[in-house]
């Protein structure tokens, strides 16, 4: 069985929730650091329903589609719970578009590159804004102290790729001094 299929099992123990509500509460939650796109929710949903590890039940709403909302069975709770006792993981490296674009930086110009610095720094921060509030968010609560403390653990590593940022920076000023334009020189 997927990560993705054992993380969605791991969603629906917090709560019963439709496809939409289970994506949009990944997004925000393990969005940070298991990032899954609605299409695979559906998917993985099908299959862990037909593999009897949730049960779905169709709702009917009054000026929106009728939804499914799927609870965890007994069976999905087995096999969440061995997927959260056995030893090991999948590694901890991780896919990010940024880093394969720097990869290869020396095929664009050094003012596009420190452009490309400045994007990825602002979508750091907005993680760093957003983290910080769901950290603020469930502070107290005992039964989201994991959820807060995989929380704390993205603002931290949002911080460290931040400080490598302003390394990257360093190393381009003393590599690539920044030529002031006409309108810094005034």
């Amino acid at each position: 069985m997927s990560t993705s299929a054992l993380a969605l099992l791991g969603l629906l123990s917090i709560r019963d929730m439709s496809g939409y509500e289970l994506s949009a509460f990944a997004d925000k939650s393990l969005g940070y650091f298991w990032p899954m796109h609605r299409s695979l929710v559906y998917r993985e949903l099908r299959r862990l329903e037909d593999a009897g590890h949730v049960a779905g039940t169709d709702v009917p709403q009054e000026r929106l589609p009728d939804k499914r909302v799927y609870q965890l069975t007994d069976a999905g709770r087995t096999r969440l719970q061995e997927w959260l006792t056995a030893p090991g993981f999948e590694s901890p490296r991780y896919r990010n578009e940024f880093l394969v674009k720097f990869f290869f930086a020396r095929h664009i110009t050094p003012d596009r590159l420190r452009v490309f610095l400045d994007d990825y720094r602002a979508a750091l921060e907005q993680d760093l804004v957003d983290l910080d509030a769901t950290v603020a968010k469930i502070e107290g609560d005992p039964d989201a102290m994991f959820g807060r403390l995989a929380a704390r653990h993205g603002v931290h590593t949002r911080q460290a790729v931040l400080a490598w940022i302003a390394e990257v920076e360093q190393a381009l000023d003393d590599l690539l001094p920044v030529v002031p334009t006409r309108d810094d020189r005034r």
